[in-house]
């Protein structure tokens, strides 16, 4: 609670921020196998002089760790907002990954990722990623 900013309206005023997650993780058997489920929500809120914006966020998250080295994620992402006078816009964003890690910092994933802004097109995008890591020291 207390100054918030609205950046995409140029404006400052009261407002609050709220938000909530749940978190849960099942052993799945042996062989290190485990299943996560995730759920984040939030809600904010800004007023001024100058009109309103209201935001809803949620975010849910479920990864199938097959081993230590290797995991299917699907992320589901949904953004409500609504400015006073103007259209609510909503952005909703899903993807799906497969993980292969060689050590903390380096891995390949390969996926597919959905995305719509309001009432447009869906846009699709597959992809292949290379994280080479890093050391530290040396």
């Amino acid at each position: 609670m207390g100054e918030r900013v609205d950046l995409d309206a140029d404006r400052l005023g009261r407002g609050h921020q709220l938000s909530s997650a749940l978190a849960w993780r099942q052993p799945l058997g042996s062989g290190g196998r485990n299943l996560e489920f995730e759920q984040r929500l939030g809600h904010g809120h800004v007023r001024s002089s100058s009109g309103r914006l209201d935001e809803r966020t949620l975010q849910t998250k479920l990864l199938l760790h097959w081993n230590r080295t290797q995991t299917l994620r699907l992320i589901w992402q949904q953004q409500r907002l609504q400015r006073e006078d103007e259209a609510e816009t909503r952005h909703r964003v899903g993807t799906l990954t497969w993980l292969q890690r060689e050590g903390a910092l380096k891995g390949w994933s390969v996926g597919a990722q959905w995305q719509r802004e309001g009432a447009g097109a869906i846009q699709r995008e597959v992809f292949v990623k290379y994280q080479p890591g890093w050391a530290l020291g040396g």
